[in-house]
């Protein structure tokens, strides 16, 4: 698990310990302060009902819709009205797609983007494009983006070679609205309400035992600050909070996991 989080992180160019870890599947709690612990990062968020936030983020992801199309040419040839017009067929296809899904105008939003290499690679890195009417200057920032993007993913940047433009691409997007989770009622620090026994648990980076409190989520308050070790048990999934570390309930009724001080 660490490999593959190294994978999507500090291989892409990302330190991963300039981001928060948010747990979420019926195994992601068990597992997320660990992985934390092992890669730096500082703080751990397990949403509530963690193990059926998959299903809960189909039912609230936005409708989206994608076009690409490759058209290969040189950056500094491009202008604004040719690389508008790239795009025009997509908008309007786009447009159409969101009619017939009954989408208002005002939920719509169009993105664009374009995939841009350095002359003779054989890989592409998205550039987002902004939108409106393109001028001279949006383009020429491209190139830089496409620097940036290049130097954070591989390390280094070529600004002395020739970009190529390899695909176009759009995002035709219909929002979706988001409910709002009613907030917690307010309690103290201590969640002794939500107390539901103790258990003895191995924890290998003290390698021995350790009696550990398990805790009922469905009791927690906001403002409770659970120490660890702890386990925060819920009907799809369980939390496990290490040595050291320790886990406050927000208002949302999140689980904020962070070192303790």
């Amino acid at each position: 698990m660490i490999g593959a989080m190294r994978l999507v992180s500090v291989q892409r160019g990302y330190d991963p310990r300039d981001f928060v870890l948010v747990a979420f599947g019926g195994a992601g709690p068990l597992h997320a302060n660990a992985l934390a612990r092992e890669l730096g990062i500082p703080t751990v968020l397990v949403p509530p009902n963690p193990g059926i936030a998959s299903a809960i983020g189909m039912l609230m992801t936005d409708l989206r819709h994608e076009f690409v199309t490759t058209r290969r040419a040189h950056l500094d040839t491009l202008t604004p009205a040719t690389l508008e017009a790239l795009f025009a067929e997509f908008l309007k296809e786009g447009e159409a797609r969101l009619d017939r899904d009954g989408v208002p105008l005002a939920d719509r939003r169009m993105h664009r983007s374009v995939d841009l290499r350095y002359h003779g690679q054989s890989f592409e890195l998205s550039v987002v494009v902004p939108p409106g009417s393109l001028t001279a200057a949006d383009v020429a920032r491209l190139r830089g983006e496409f620097d940036a993007a290049h130097e954070r993913a591989y390390g280094y940047a070529a600004p002395e070679d020739a970009v190529e433009l390899v695909n176009v691409r759009l995002a035709a997007i219909g929002m979706t609205p988001r409910p709002r989770r009613a907030p917690l009622p307010e309690g103290s620090r201590d969640p002794a309400g939500a107390l539901k026994g103790t258990r003895e648990v191995w924890f290998a980076e003290i390698g021995g035992w350790r009696k550990t409190n398990v805790l009922d989520r469905t009791k927690l308050l906001s403002g409770n600050v659970i120490a660890g070790p702890a386990i925060v048990e819920e009907h799809d999934a369980s939390t496990l909070v290490h040595p050291g570390w320790e886990a406050a309930v927000d208002q949302q009724g999140n689980l904020v996991v962070r070192a303790a001080m």
